[in-house]
């Protein structure tokens, strides 16, 4: 028979653990996005982009979105699009400004 050296913790009891992290820097912001990603734009912009992270700069809430490096041009002109479809699904200014990482 093994003998346990610690007892076993309750899934309540890490919880917080895990989602401590998730409160940092807008990754509760940043979840929503990238769950609701496909829903936002479906296939045309969705399957060579996905949001990294949200930055706040200069008093600003930037999306980075990674792109596909042959697809950066094509996308970046549709800035003012992606950043008014995300805003529109979320019924606010919710992002102020977008920038393109290269994959």
């Amino acid at each position: 028979m093994v003998k346990r050296l610690k007892k076993t913790k309750s899934i309540s009891s890490l919880i917080p653990l895990v989602l401590k992290p998730c409160k940092r820097n807008n990754s509760v912001e940043l979840l929503q996005i990238q769950l609701n990603w496909e829903k936002i734009f479906h296939t045309e912009i969705f399957s060579f982009t996905f949001p990294k992270r949200i930055i706040n700069f200069k008093n600003k809430r930037t999306l980075e979105i990674q792109v596909d490096e042959e697809k950066i041009i094509e996308i970046s002109y549709n800035s003012e699009f992606i950043l008014s479809e995300i805003n529109r699904f979320f019924g606010d200014k919710y992002i102020e400004s977008i920038k393109f990482l290269k994959d």
